[in-house]
């Protein structure tokens, strides 16, 4: 159960403007960079930004990979399983 404070409703009312009010001038100013107002610049700002980046980008490949010979070997352990089974089952 939930209680109700007094004036709740009220501050998250103002809250919920300010947010909305601050999203309005963000948009604003991005419009008047010159960047889109729908959407984040993204583009990396400095040479740190875009080595970072490029580290996450290589860090994603490579765990994307290792995600990939981990699955090999997972069928790989459990097709041996299903031969040493079928051939036991089959030799009986």
């Amino acid at each position: 159960m939930t209680t109700r404070v007094p004036g709740q409703d009220a501050r998250r009312q103002r809250a919920a403007a300010e947010v909305a009010e601050g999203v309005r001038a963000l948009r604003k100013a991005a419009s008047a960079d010159g960047l889109p107002a729908e959407g984040i610049d993204v583009r990396p700002a400095n040479a740190y930004e875009a080595v970072t980046r490029q580290m996450v980008e290589t860090l994603q490949e490579d765990l994307r990979e290792i995600k990939g010979r981990l699955n090999t070997l997972l069928f790989a352990i459990v097709g041996g399983m299903a031969v040493d089974v079928i051939t036991r089952v089959l030799s009986r």
